[in-house]
């Protein structure tokens, strides 16, 4: 069984288990920064709820409403009985509205003291951000509550379905830096007139180890992702679950696609 991902980077057919891939992270990335943190502060996995339209964790989407029955148009009206008199009332469509909720982890470093103050939030972006509206605004006022916080906020995209949601200013960056995966650091307390930290992870090259600010005045932490994806890959058993001869699911650029079926092929 192949025990390490054939890509030197982030694997894209790994998108399509997107859930336990995720999880996996979330629970790695805690533990790298628990390591490393300062006396005072602890790194805890935390959990947001999303009530969403579509269920993403295997591109499969659930539409907003679903229609019971086989009702076409209306149907005559039936007689409903209230009180001494009859009224005629229209049938209805029977409408169920998905309501299931979904679950994702980030990471938080806070304050023992201070009544556990937030100091730094992590999150690894999903389906639910990315393809669902209600899960985007969700996840956007999420982040403006870190803003208001004053905390530092880390954003990390391994997904290239759906839209570019980190707080980056696309439109602005070099074609060159809008690569399929990325991540963005804002400091609360930056030591220049920066605003964002924005690193572009090209598909064929090693994610990197990227630089998480704690409080003020403390040296910043290092989380490995590179590192964190193959753990992932390994525990995960994917190299016996994962179809190569499958195309990844969104499709791959047409650069990406010729680079990918040369590693491919060398399994």
């Amino acid at each position: 069984m192949r025990t390490a991902s054939p890509f030197p980077g982030m694997d894209p057919w790994l998108e399509g288990y997107w859930s336990s891939v995720h999880h996996r992270l979330i629970t790695n990335f805690a533990d790298q920064i628990q390591a490393q943190l300062p006396e005072g502060l602890f790194a805890e996995i935390e959990v947001t709820v999303y009530i969403n339209d579509e269920d993403q964790d295997r591109g499969h989407v659930i539409p907003d409403v679903a229609v019971l029955g086989q009702q076409i148009g209306w149907r005559e009206p039936r007689v409903l009985q209230t009180g001494s008199s009859s009224q005629a009332v229209a049938t209805p469509y029977r409408i169920a509205i998905p309501k299931e909720p979904i679950e994702e982890g980030h990471v938080v470093i806070r304050s023992l003291k201070d009544h556990q103050s937030l100091i730094t939030a992590i999150e690894v972006l999903s389906p639910t951000n990315k393809l669902d509206r209600r899960g985007r605004r969700a996840y956007v006022l999420k982040r403006e509550a870190y803003y208001q916080a004053h905390a530092n906020v880390v954003e990390i995209d391994l997904l290239r379905a759906g839209v570019d949601l980190i707080d980056v200013p696309f439109d602005e960056l070099p074609a060159k830096l809008v690569t399929p995966y990325k991540a963005v650091v804002r400091r609360a307390h930056p030591s220049d007139d920066t605003d964002a930290e924005y690193y572009s992870f090209p598909l064929a090259e090693p994610l990197p180890r990227i630089a998480i600010p704690l409080r003020r005045n403390d040296q910043d932490a290092v989380l490995d992702l590179q590192g964190a994806i193959s753990d992932a890959y390994q525990k995960g058993r994917y190299g016996a679950r994962l179809d190569y001869s499958v195309p990844p699911v969104p499709a791959l650029s047409v650069d990406d696609a010729a680079w990918t079926a040369k590693v491919v092929a060398g399994i």
